[in-house]
């Protein structure tokens, strides 16, 4: 699977096991088939895991932060990686925290503790964080299935405008959803890829019947 100019790719049902393979940065055990970024095959003997890491974020489906304030969640990551400039570090903040949709929000109140944030905005918070080292491909795995309607409404908000700078990687098994944000949308079953394709096509005129069993509430 090659990423390469994308936009928002959508995986859905069994695609799981996909994402764990596409956050490893070491192969361990039989690997098959090869992932590549930007051209290059991430298990390379010549690739940098360090590198890497900085170029492919990870956002978990429960909202996972540091307890630090807001932030140092989002400058957590670029101060390791060596920037210290106050400016670009507050200015850092305000670009990913904006990107996330969050910013409006917190903006008056960057020093309070993450945890006190609900949970849309720490999940926010999180998209926020992996912004913030300005990677190439950002790995979304389910980030609304543990929220309510309203916050999923902004995390998708933030996926319409992210996908824009960052390739995006979202699995989710809300065929709606996945309508709504994805440019492209592949079908798992099984863990086993049965379709992939722009969007609107996968939804309207499916190749495979699974696909349009699965679409249309048959199975699921």
């Amino acid at each position: 699977m090659s990423f390469v100019r994308l936009r928002l790719l959508n995986l859905f049902s069994g695609s799981n096991r996909l994402l764990n393979r596409l956050q490893e940065v070491s192969a361990e055990g039989t690997l098959t088939g090869k992932i590549y970024l930007d051209g290059k095959d991430i298990y390379s003997p010549d690739t940098d895991p360090n590198h890497l890491r900085r170029e492919v974020g990870f956002t978990f489906d429960k909202p996972y932060v540091l307890d630090l304030s807001i932030f140092e969640n989002v400058v957590f990551g670029p101060r390791l990686a060596g920037l210290t400039s106050r400016s670009e570090l507050e200015s850092l903040v305000e670009e990913t925290l904006s990107a996330a949709f969050l910013w409006d929000e917190v903006k008056d109140r960057l020093q309070m503790n993450a945890n006190s944030l609900s949970g849309g905005q720490k999940q926010r918070l999180s998209i926020a964080r992996s912004l913030a080292l300005k990677p190439k491909l950002l790995l979304l795995d389910e980030p609304c299935s543990a929220l309510d309607p309203v916050s999923t409404a902004r995390i998708e908000e933030a996926l319409l405008l992210i996908k824009h700078r960052t390739a995006c990687v979202l699995v989710t098994n809300n065929t709606k959803q996945a309508s709504r944000v994805a440019d492209i949308t592949a079908f798992f079953l099984m863990s086993r890829l049965i379709e992939i394709g722009p969007t609107r096509k996968l939804f309207t005129t499916p190749s495979d019947k699974r696909t349009d069993d699965y679409i249309s509430g048959k199975f699921g």
